[in-house]
């Protein structure tokens, strides 16, 4: 996996949410792909949590 640090992943996780809404709001025949977008931001946020909560600092 591409290390990056939290601040990037919680960028990415909210570029991720705003594009699986817009997606799934406005663009009616590509709902699928809204769906694959949220599930990528749903499990960059799990492991976001569990960075947070992670005390070892040599994880990536």
């Amino acid at each position: 996996m591409i290390y990056m640090n939290l601040g990037e992943k919680i960028v990415l996780a909210l570029f991720l949410y705003l594009g699986a809404y817009a997606v799934l709001t406005y663009i009616g025949e590509l709902w699928w792909f809204g769906l694959i977008m949220a599930l990528f931001a749903i499990l960059l946020t799990v492991k976001i949590v569990v960075d947070i909560f992670d005390n070892n600092p040599n994880t990536c």
